[in-house]
């Protein structure tokens, strides 16, 4: 992934820039009622198209958790792409190895710790008595 971020001839910056684009756009769309409704018509279909999806997946089991967790990556990757597209471009220039490793650790600590905990505490939630 990393060669071929380097391949296309965009650096970091240009990442961080897109990517600063894309939140203010989505920051500007959350401050317009009007903006809002217009969005919120527009994606209807993927977002109709993501609870059938869910609505027709059985996530007991190991198989039914790893399709569940192939849907959330798809959903979240939207909104890593900025960050990790950066970092990766970072890696992919091959300066700078040790600064990227730790970002990339840091990264993994941050996206890793809310599932943990969520995972933690549905673990607890499912063994309390009713």
């Amino acid at each position: 992934m990393a060669a071929a971020g380097a391949r296309t001839g965009l650096d970091e910056n240009t990442f961080r820039n897109f990517g600063a684009v894309v939140i203010g756009v989505f920051g500007a769309i959350q401050l317009s009622k009007l903006l809002q409704a217009r969005f919120a018509r527009a994606a209807s279909g993927i977002s109709m198209l993501g609870e059938n999806v869910l609505s027709r997946m059985k996530i007991e089991g190991a198989s039914g958790q790893l399709a569940l967790g192939v849907v959330l990556g798809l959903v979240w990757s939207p909104c890593v792409g900025p960050t990790l597209g950066g970092a990766i471009a970072l890696a992919s220039q091959g300066k700078n190895l040790a600064q990227t490793i730790f970002l990339m650790s840091l990264f993994g600590l941050g996206a890793g710790t809310p599932l943990i905990m969520l995972g933690f505490l549905s673990v607890s939630v499912s063994r309390t008595p009713s």
